[in-house]
């Protein structure tokens, strides 16, 4: 279907025809393209193709999801976020564990009377 306008004074010009006729055409502007959409380099010789180019931008915007899971349903967030909770619990209960852990080898590491408990509290004081 060939767009024909009419111009001024009369003539028929067929716009289809007149942009197929020019495509190759260095475009005005600053984009460094012809009028086909080619990205043009020094001297006006072709670097990507408007394919390429048209390509590379929807590898871009992609509407598929990467690696995270889509929740599907009320009840996958409500499970997602019960797991989050209790892991988040597991965790506190257990550095909790490990303090005491702690102070308990502390304890059992500090020597007990004599010459070596002497020399742990001068070494802690100083």
């Amino acid at each position: 279907m060939a767009k024909t306008h009419k111009t001024m004074r009369g003539r028929v010009v067929n716009m289809d025809t007149l942009r197929i006729k020019n495509e190759k055409e260095i475009a005005l502007g600053n984009m460094n393209v012809n009028a086909g959409g080619d990205l043009l380099g020094p001297g006006g010789k072709i670097i990507k193709t408007r394919s390429e180019r048209v390509r590379d931008a929807n590898a871009i915007h992609t509407m598929v999801p990467g690696k995270v899971p889509v929740s599907k349903t009320k009840d996958d967030v409500i499970r997602k976020t019960a797991v989050e909770q209790a892991t988040q619990q597991a965790t506190a209960e257990a550095e909790a564990i490990l303090d005491v852990a702690d102070e308990q080898v502390e304890e059992a590491s500090t020597p007990q009377g004599g010459l070596a408990a002497e020399l742990a509290a001068k070494t802690k004081s100083e």
